[in-house]
């Protein structure tokens, strides 16, 4: 019976470090970084009119096109502007043509969307495209110190020291590459850390 317990005092001891040795505390840290705009993007469809349409309708594609560029420089925009795209057409039936229009200009870019569509033209695919983010290390860094900072104050509180990071976790951020809508100036970056206590 007397080596029953002592298998048993040993046993609960061993549960005991191996429960305190999982104890942790999950916090956030975060901080912010800037978003930098590289330029702005629009994509324009131009289709020829040449079936199913009355006959004033009618448009070979060479005159879209023409009318299209003959009104972007009446207001303002040279055809060195616009770029014909690699896309494929939307209908293999169809002719079509797909120009992507590109500025670093946020006025330009508003400007041109806001213009009526010409005959056989379309807008679509309006995005802003960000400059590549160079700085991923530094601003981990600085989300890791601000979960430390809070994960001390917690580990205060309830008489614990704080030990090493178990996992980190930060699958709720994404540097942008672009958007249909331009984000906030600043963007804050969070990480979900694990920290052992002791």
């Amino acid at each position: 019976m007397r080596h029953l317990v002592i298998v048993f005092l040993s046993l609960l001891t061993f549960y005991c470090k191996a429960q305190n040795n999982n104890s942790f505390i999950e916090v956030t840290g975060e901080t912010s970084y800037k978003n930098e705009i590289e330029k702005y993007q629009s994509k324009i469809t131009m289709t020829a009119n040449e079936y199913y349409v009355y006959e004033e309708d009618k448009a070979t594609l060479e005159n879209i096109e023409e009318i299209f560029f003959s009104v972007m420089e009446k207001n303002g925009f040279s055809r060195n502007e616009f770029v014909e795209s690699d896309d494929v057409p939307f209908d293999d039936n169809i002719k079509q043509s797909i120009y992507v229009f590109e500025t670093s200009s946020k006025e330009r870019f508003v400007k041109f969307n806001r213009l009526k569509n010409t005959k056989g033209t379309s807008k679509y695919d309006k995005k802003v495209v960000y400059k590549p983010f160079d700085q991923r290390k530094k601003i981990i860094a600085q989300a890791l110190d601000s979960a430390r900072e809070n994960a001390i104050d917690i580990a205060k509180a309830m008489g614990k020291k704080l030990g090493k990071i178990s996992s980190v976790s930060d699958v709720y951020n994404n540097f942008y590459t672009d958007s249909y809508y331009p984000e906030k100036e600043t963007t804050r970056y969070r990480l979900v850390v694990r920290f052992e206590l002791e």
